[in-house]
């Protein structure tokens, strides 16, 4: 019986993933270099490492335009934020209607508390829906670790048999996995991706909750 979803944030619900991109897009331009998005998915999205310092070791450069390209991304990022990120109010429709029905969501972000707060500014409602939200702040290690994923687990008495991942990232199924939970991959902002449909999110909840 289901009984916990453990939603992703970024790529998920809220289309955070595409402008975390254009944000390192543009600090390695300040480098002259075009950022390879193959790499770049490669590294971030499945390997949950940061494509700036694959650039900073591949050009030996120092910490401090290391530095220096990390303060510029964050700068763009937050104003891209600032602008607004398209949100998956399908997603947050079917959470409210689990809610209802007694089934607890959480979310697992890869956000500080501050993107978090700044990416729902204009929606700070949604984050109410949620019974607990575990941020970058609460982990030292992003996924593929499961580190947040277990202290959901441990804090909440959670088990494999009842609680399922829900992420849209090859990084986020591989952390459920490594700890012990089942995952379903969807990613809803790829419109030609195989996981992009929302009809089969809910088909393979259907068939998780009958089991």
């Amino acid at each position: 019986m289901l009984k916990n979803i453990l939603w992703d944030n970024d790529g998920t619900l809220i289309d955070t993933a595409t402008l975390f991109c254009d944000a390192n897009r543009v600090a390695l331009l300040s480098k002259n270099i075009l950022m390879d998005e193959k790499l770049f998915v490669k590294i971030s999205q499945k390997q949950g490492k940061s494509i700036l310092e694959y650039y900073a070791l591949k050009n030996s450069w120092n910490e401090k335009q290391l530095k220096e390209l990390y303060l510029l991304r964050q700068s763009k990022y937050t104003e891209m934020l600032k602008n607004g990120a398209a949100l998956n109010y399908e997603a947050f429709n079917l959470i409210e209607c689990l809610k209802q029905k007694g089934i607890k969501n959480f979310m697992v972000t890869g956000s500080s508390k501050n993107e978090l707060l700044l990416e729902y500014s204009k929606k700070s409602d949604l984050l109410a829906l949620f019974d607990d939200i575990i941020t970058a702040d609460d982990c030292d290690r992003p996924k593929p670790h499961p580190d947040s994923l277990l202290l959901i687990i441990k804090k909440w008495h959670l088990y494999s048999n009842d609680s399922v991942v829900i992420d849209d990232l090859p990084r986020g199924i591989i952390a459920a996995r490594k700890a012990g939970l089942k995952a379903i991959r969807y990613n809803p902002f790829v419109k030609k991706s195989k996981y992009a449909s929302f009809s089969k999110l809910l088909y393979s909840l259907e068939n998780i909750a009958n089991k």
